[in-house]
């Protein structure tokens, strides 16, 4: 591994905390990026892919609560209960989409998990993605 790969490595360990609400304010597309920036290092190490796309979800799950949790400080009483909604509809939504994946992707093993786990943090990056442009509009 290249000294540059070593230090980023070390940068986003120090970071991730933040990733977890951790004194988070305002969740931004670059704290994504460097989400998105951690898992590939990770899967570039080659060993444990499984856990890299674990910790990704968890990660990516983790920008989706807190930009849920920006985005709904900021609204009315109205816009609240159609965040609600709109969020409870997306919930049935990721439950369908999830099932999905594992009826399509049925391959055996560490790596059929490694997939489907992967797959299903970049359906829940999208939202949260939309929760945080939202959120700084």
């Amino acid at each position: 591994m290249t000294a540059l790969k070593q230090i980023m490595i070390l940068i986003i360990i120090f970071m991730i905390p933040t990733f977890q609400g951790v004194g988070q304010t305002k969740l931004t597309v670059a704290d994504v990026k460097l989400i998105e920036s951690s898992y590939q290092l990770c899967l570039d190490k080659g060993a444990n892919m499984l856990g890299c796309s674990v910790e990704y979800y968890y990660n990516i799950n983790s920008c989706l609560s807190d930009a849920y949790d920006n985005l709904i400080k900021h609204l009315n009483a109205p816009q609240k209960a159609a965040l609600e909604k709109e969020q409870n509809i997306w919930l049935k939504k990721r439950d369908r989409r999830f099932k999905a994946i594992d009826q399509k992707n049925r391959m055996e093993g560490r790596d059929g998990q490694m997939i489907r786990q992967s797959e299903k943090a970049h359906f829940v990056k999208a939202r949260a993605l939309d929760l945080i442009w939202r959120g700084h509009n």
